[in-house]
């Protein structure tokens, strides 16, 4: 869902500090039920973007056990060697001294 111009330009002058009074004396074909209207145009634009995400964190581990995991210090320093070798990473990640880190 796209935010109407008004509910947009009402929203700005929100984010820009601006109270509802100032709002409405601003533009005076504006009422409370329009910043009301603009508020819950953005949570629904919020609630869709969300519900449209492509991808969930489960279902990436599902193949990737530790995607998004922190690695440590270890770890980036086997990576940096590698990258180091000049091989490619496809090579990188076949390679027998690859971590298993690499492969999840």
């Amino acid at each position: 869902m796209d935010l109407s111009e008004k509910s947009r330009a009402i929203l700005k002058g929100i984010a820009t500090g601006h109270s509802y009074e100032q709002l409405l004396a601003k533009d005076l074909a504006w009422t409370y039920h329009d910043i009301f209207q603009a508020a819950s145009e953005a949570l629904e634009t919020i609630d869709s973007s969300k519900s449209g995400q492509s991808y969930s964190m489960e279902q990436i581990r599902q193949e990737h056990a530790r995607a998004y995991e922190r690695w440590d210090s270890a770890q980036d320093e086997q990576l940096r060697q590698l990258f180091r070798s000049g091989k490619g990473t496809k090579e990188n990640r076949d390679h027998a001294a690859a971590p298993a880190w690499c492969n999840s």
